[in-house]
């Protein structure tokens, strides 16, 4: 934050975007919940994946060590988009 308050003061910066909306507030406590609805999202997205594409997936998150609650939290995240997607991605990697 320190490099973008100093761009800020010195003109460079025109706009943030910060989905986290930590810029406008510098809120660690709110930036923290922010954060862990993400890691619910990725965990349960990357679940998905493993499911659909076998144990093969490689993903940061899966290496966490509470991954399966981050999996299990995210499970309303997901939509049948996601569950589209992930077959898509099935059918790209099948073709490599």
């Amino acid at each position: 934050m320190a490099l973008l308050d100093k761009a800020k003061e010195l003109g460079c910066l025109d706009e943030v975007y910060d989905e986290g909306k930590f810029w406008e507030g510098r809120d660690v406590k709110a930036l923290v919940p922010e954060i862990a609805s993400w890691n619910s999202m990725i965990a349960a997205f990357a679940g998905q994946l493993k499911d659909t594409l076998g144990d093969g997936v490689v993903s940061p998150i899966t290496q966490y060590r509470n991954f399966e609650q981050l999996e299990l939290a995210g499970q309303s995240t997901l939509t049948p988009e996601t569950a589209q997607l992930a077959k898509l991605i099935q059918q790209v990697v099948k073709k490599l």
